[in-house]
C-alpha cells in the first residue's frame, strides 16, 4: 500500500441508548447508464433494465468468460467519480432545473464504501480501499478504488444470463447508475451513487418531472456532448454525455439476488441485515431472490423492505449504521485537517481499518469540477 499508515481505527463499541436513524430524505438528483462506446459515454438519465417477469421454471446456462465487475473503474479508472458529477450537472440542465449545490454536500461516495464500511463494523469485512480528498471548504470526496474491473465467470453462477433472460436493456447499454442524495446521516448531505438492477413496469408508474422518451429503446438523442477533462496533473480524459432513456421513480426500482436453492437452507440464509443496508441507503423499493438449481431457475421470491425479513434484520443493522457514523465522522475530520492539498486513503486489509497519508497529489476530479465545491 502507497503512503504511511497514520492511524488505525478500532471498531466503535455499540450504543444501545443511541436513536435509530431513519434515511427518509432519499433525494433522486441524477441517472446514467454506460453505452457500448470505443470512447467513455453516458446516456442520461438513462434507464435501469425492465423486469420481464418471466414465468418460472426456465434455465439459464452457467456464465463463461470475463465478466465486468465495476463498470466505472473499468472506463474511468483515475477519475471513478467523474461520471457522477456529469450525470447530476446534466440531469439539472435538461430538466431546466437550477445548478446542483455542490458546495453543501458534506460527502460524495458510492454506496458499496457505505456498505463496506458496515460490514467491516460488524466483522464480515473483505479487504477494500477508498482514496479520500477534500473539496471545498468540507466535501469529502471518497474515491473507491477498485481491486479489480474484470474477473474471470467462476464456472458455478449463471447470474450474468439469468440478467439477459430476464430483463430488457435500452439499446448499446450497460449498467444503470442512480444518484440521491440522504440528509438523514448526523445531519450531513450526502451524494451517493448505486448501481440500479432492475425496475418493474406498470400502468400508473409515472414517469418522474422532465422524464425523456418514454418508450424503452425508441427515440434515444443522438446529440453527444463532449468535453475535455483536463489538468495540470492528469492525462487529458474525455467523457462524452448523451441523451435519452427516461426517469425512473423510486418505488419501482429492484435489487436483484441469485441463489442456488441447495444452499438456502436453514442455517444458511441470505445476509438480510445487509440487504436491509443495501436497500435502505438507496430506496430501493423491492428484492427479488431468485432461486435455482444448477441453472434452472425455479422459484422467485419478492419482498418489499417491510418485509418480515428485513424488519428482523432492523435492530442489527441499526447496530452497524450508529458505528459507521462514528467512523465517517472520524474520516470526515481527518479530511479537512488534512487540508486540499492532502490525499489519504482508508484502507482495510483482514478486517483492520487504517488511514494512510498518500505521496502523490493526484486529484480524483479535474480542477474545473473541483471548482463546483467552493463557496460562492
Amino acid at each position: 500500500m502507497e503512503g504511511i499508515a497514520v492511524q488505525i481505527i478500532d471498531i466503535p463499541e455499540d450504543s444501545p441508548k443511541a436513536q435509530n436513524i431513519e434515511i427518509t430524505n432519499c433525494t433522486y438528483i441524477g441517472s446514467y447508464n454506460w453505452l457500448e462506446r470505443d470512447t467513455p459515454t453516458i446516456l442520461v438519465p438513462g434507464s435501469p433494465p425492465q423486469w420481464l417477469d418471466k414465468p418460472m421454471p426456465y434455465h439459464v446456462p452457467i456464465d463463461k468468460g470475463v465478466i465486468c465487475c465495476d463498470r466505472n473503474g473499468l472506463n474511468m479508472p483515475n477519475t471513478i467519480l467523474l461520471p457522477l458529477v456529469v450525470a447530476v450537472n446534466k440531469t439539472t440542465e435538461y430538466n431546466n432545473l437550477p445548478p446542483f449545490d455542490w458546495a453543501s454536500v458534506d460527502f460524495v461516495l458510492d454506496r458499496n464504501a457505505l456498505r463496506k464500511l458496515m460490514r467491516w463494523s460488524n466483522g464480515t469485512a473483505h479487504d477494500f480501499r477508498f482514496d479520500l480528498q477534500l473539496a471545498g471548504e468540507k466535501t469529502v470526496l471518497v474515491n473507491r478504488f477498485p481491486l479489480k474491473v474484470l474477473e474471470e465467470a467462476s464456472g458455478f453462477s449463471s447470474r450474468h444470463n439469468f440478467e439477459k433472460q430476464s430483463m430488457q436493456s435500452l439499446p448499446d447499454c450497460s449498467e444503470h447508475y442512480r444518484i440521491v442524495t440522504l440528509k438523514e446521516m448526523n445531519g450531513w448531505k450526502m451524494v451517493v451513487r448505486f448501481e440500479v438492477d432492475a425496475y418493474v413496469p406498470s400502468e400508473d408508474n409515472e414517469l418522474a418531472p422532465g422524464a425523456r422518451n418514454p418508450d424503452l429503446g425508441i427515440g434515444v438523442d443522438t446529440q453527444f456532448r463532449a468535453m475535455s477533462l483536463s489538468s495540470s496533473n492528469q492525462e487529458p480524459k474525455v467523457l462524452n454525455a448523451q441523451q435519452g432513456g427516461r426517469e425512473i421513480p423510486a418505488s419501482a426500482l429492484v435489487e436483484l439476488t441469485t441463489r442456488s436453492a441447495l444452499s438456502n437452507t436453514e442455517g444458511n440464509v441470505l445476509n438480510w441485515r445487509d440487504r436491509y443496508s443495501q436497500l435502505l441507503f438507496s430506496e430501493t423499493a423491492s428484492h427479488f431472490l431468485a432461486l435455482h438449481q444448477r441453472g434452472n431457475y425455479e422459484r422467485l421470491e419478492k419482498r418489499s423492505i417491510t418485509a418480515p425479513e428485513f424488519k428482523n434484520a432492523e435492530e442489527d443493522a441499526q447496530k452497524d449504521i450508529q458505528k459507521l457514523i462514528k467512523v465517517l465522522g472520524l474520516i470526515r475530520n481527518l479530511v479537512i485537517e488534512e487540508g486540499k492539498e492532502g490525499r489519504l486513503s482508508v484502507v482495510c486489509m483482514d478486517k483492520v481499518l487504517s488511514i494512510h497519508k498518500k505521496h502523490g497529489r493526484e486529484s480524483c476530479l479535474p480542477d474545473f469540477m473541483m471548482a463546483l465545491f467552493e463557496s460562492a
